[in-house]
């Protein structure tokens, strides 16, 4: 059984923390996804918000895990470096391969978008995006 969400929108970019988790596993985003979100330190903020460092950090934690074998705990770190850095583009495409692995075709497919519009050269990702479509 796969957790698909039932709405045909993108995984958010911000979640209030007793809000449903985006997951769809039912419960809320701070006993769920955001359990374990660090968080960000204004000062390290760039003028846009974006906080490069801390996304990268967070990206490299959700790639090992990935690497590891564990997409559930992997998806909420890879989506706090999105949250972190809007155009991290290897934090996107990361995010859109696990939840086309989890079967969440259709956020995948809205976060394989944006990778390939942050990078439209990337083989890969148009690859991931075009199986992410022909699923659903």
């Amino acid at each position: 059984m796969t957790k698909e969400t039932p709405q045909a929108g993108a995984w958010p970019a911000k979640v209030a923390r007793n809000a449903p988790c985006p997951c769809g596993s039912g419960e809320k985003y701070k006993r769920c996804c955001g359990a374990n979100t660090a968080t960000v330190m204004p000062q390290n903020m760039a003028p846009n918000g974006a906080n490069p460092q801390a996304a990268q950090m967070q990206f490299q934690r959700g790639l090992q895990l990935l690497q590891s074998g564990n997409l559930p705990a992997a998806m909420p770190a890879l989506l706090e470096a999105m949250q972190l850095d809007r155009n991290h583009f290897e934090a996107h495409h990361a995010l859109g391969w696990a939840l086309l692995r989890s079967g969440r075709f259709a956020d995948a497919s809205v976060i394989l978008s944006r990778a390939v519009a942050l990078r439209p050269d990337s083989a890969p990702a148009w690859r991931d995006l075009g199986t992410a479509y022909d699923s659903q």
